[in-house]
């Protein structure tokens, strides 16, 4: 019986996120072929565009996450935009587990849920299972298209473009179990747009002032900040204490969701 329920419940929520993947794989994937489609034109035109980076004072390159000395190759370019793309990414993976954990909270059905003859280990996991499964999937297409266009442009390295993605999903596994340690913790969940929006761009806004004051231990404060694509580019690898840092933050945000979804009462949860 617990194990149907659970199949019941999996189904459900997966089907609920169907859409969500849609939409989110075409909004991530869109925005990366419409500046890819501008690179060549960028690229050609670098003498021009160098001149006007020139007016610019470093720290709001910095803010805006440019490096004049790698911006002109197709995968400097890409760590340029993976900026904007990456505040998009860190919305949608907020939304994907906060839209699954806090849909009995939101909707003040948990008692309907809680009291079925399942036990509430079994509630979080398949959660979590129907909306990791969901991220997975976006990622795995948008990484799929995202190959495809290296069939357009040349003298690309693919290793470090692979290394900048997964250094873009493992910031998204960070804000993904921030959403539920957020859907658990918060007494109300009212608007769950206006949470992810707000979170996402508390964290972006930091990462903006890291980069502007230069001072690295504000790197440590947001995720934003913690793979470099600079870095990645010039050494071909992730920064192992970012790597470290990153598993102890989900290690942790996970477990404690874990444990507090299961001591909580209904009337907590609700």
């Amino acid at each position: 019986m617990e194990r149907l329920i659970s199949m019941n419940i999996f189904k459900f929520e997966f089907k609920y996120l169907y859409k969500q993947i849609i939409i989110w794989t075409i909004s991530l994937s869109s925005i990366f072929i419409i500046f890819s489609a501008m690179f060549p034109a960028y690229h050609d035109n670098k003498d021009a565009v160098a001149q006007m980076f020139a007016t610019y004072p470093p720290e709001v390159l910095k803010a805006l996450g440019i490096d004049i000395n790698i911006i002109f190759s197709f995968n400097g370019f890409y760590s340029f935009i993976l900026t904007y793309i990456l505040l998009l990414a860190v919305i949608m993976s907020l939304y994907l587990s906060i839209s699954v954990f806090a849909r009995e909270k939101k909707n003040k059905t948990s008692d309907f849920l809680l009291v079925k003859p399942i036990s509430r280990q079994k509630i979080f996991l398949t959660k979590l299972a129907a909306s990791g499964l969901s991220l997975i999937i976006i990622n795995l297409l948008y990484l799929m298209i995202s190959l495809t266009m290296f069939d357009f442009l040349n003298g690309i390295n693919k290793n470090d473009f692979i290394l900048i993605f997964s250094s873009l999903f493992i910031v998204e596994i960070i804000f993904f179990a921030m959403g539920i340690f957020l859907s658990i913790m918060l007494p109300k969940i009212k608007n769950i747009g206006n949470i992810t929006t707000g979170v996402g761009f508390i964290f972006f806004i930091i990462g903006m002032v890291a980069g502007i004051l230069d001072q690295e231990w504000l790197n440590y404060l947001t995720p934003f900040k913690y793979f470099d694509s600079s870095y990645i580019l010039k050494h071909h690898a992730l920064d192992s204490k970012y790597i470290i840092l990153s598993i102890v933050i989900i290690s942790y945000l996970l477990s404690f969701s874990y444990i507090s979804y299961l001591k909580r009462d209904i009337d907590q949860v609700s």
